[in-house]
């Protein structure tokens, strides 16, 4: 999230507006905050602890595997199937009737 956030600051040409405001240090400080938190799980435990059962690198390796097969999930979907298939996912905003924008994703042919 804080890197979409930085993302969405210094890239203009998405046009993201919206009414909650945060300064972009309190997203850059939450973003290395963020990557401390996923490393740290990696590095081992003190050779004192002994743990019968799973290594300690496997709960957080299964979160990251999940993690990536999210993102290939979303190349897949976004990239590689519309080229292979001729056509372009195309994004539609729209307010509904309770005043909620709605984003809608339609497979239009190239």
């Amino acid at each position: 999230m804080a890197g979409g956030l930085i993302y969405l600051h210094y890239n203009k040409s998405e046009n993201w507006t919206s009414p909650w405001q945060t300064h972009v240090s309190v997203a850059f400080v939450y973003l290395l905050l963020n990557v401390f938190l996923a490393i740290t799980p990696f590095i081992p435990p003190n050779s004192d602890w002994n743990a019968d059962g799973y290594p300690y690198y496997a709960f957080p390796l299964v979160g990251t595997g999940v993690l990536f097969l999210g993102v290939l999930y979303w190349l897949l979907w976004t990239k590689v199937w519309p080229r292979l298939g001729g056509y372009v996912v195309v994004t539609e905003r729209f307010i509904d009737e309770d005043g909620f924008e709605v984003v809608r994703y339609r497979n239009v042919p190239a």
